[in-house]
């Protein structure tokens, strides 16, 4: 399924060069007390995020970006790390408590868009990332 998201990326002219290597990976589930879904760390091997926003206005972050503390946010064992960022303005969030609990847009209030990052990846790959 991730393969399908890195090809839209690429059709779109928007996939980063070069996927992400399993050391920063690493460096971020160590940063922030996690373990990044399997999903996440494959598609993020595929290309370390995009440069420019995809049909659906979401910009997907670097990892070398993931590993600061601006884009994680601890309450106690869960973490919201912000994966992408949707029209400028509106945060896409894995939320993980330790273990993938799905994906939340958040802006000024917090909407629950799939179940887990592999369900966002099979919305995303069948054209409605928000499905």
């Amino acid at each position: 399924m991730v393969k399908s998201v890195f090809d839209a990326w690429v059709r779109q002219g928007i996939a980063a060069e070069t996927g992400a290597t399993e050391a920063m990976l690493d460096a971020i589930e160590s940063a922030h007390g996690i373990v990044l879904p399997r999903s996440f760390r494959a598609l993020w091997m595929l290309a370390d995020g995009t440069m420019a926003s995809d049909l659906h206005g979401l910009i997907f972050m670097q990892a070398s970006d993931l590993i600061q503390p601006l884009y994680a946010t601890r309450n106690g064992a869960e973490v919201d790390l912000m994966f992408a960022d949707w029209r400028l303005g509106t945060a896409m969030v894995l939320h993980l408590s330790p273990t993938d609990k799905g994906v939340t847009a958040v802006d000024n209030k917090r909407q629950p868009i799939s179940p887990s990052f592999e369900a966002f990846v099979e919305s995303y790959a069948s054209g409605d990332p928000f499905a």
